[in-house]
């Protein structure tokens, strides 16, 4: 099994959510995504700040 971590910018957690279950995924929880050989776990970070501009973030940790 192929373990990868990946932090991504400017995605909305929700919309990471529905992506993964629009390649096929189950919602298992809140946070944890499963389809045919993979799962995602999908972690809220604190937004990446730039002065006064705020993205938020997500940490993906998939199992492949």
């Amino acid at each position: 099994m192929r373990i990868i971590v990946h932090e991504m910018r400017g995605i909305p957690y929700y919309l990471l959510k529905e992506y993964l279950q629009e390649l096929g995924g189950t919602l298992h929880g809140e946070d944890l995504i499963k389809g045919d050989g993979w799962s995602v776990k999908i972690e809220k970070m604190e937004p990446f700040r730039l002065f006064s501009l705020s993205v938020g973030q997500s940490r993906l940790t998939m199992e492949l």
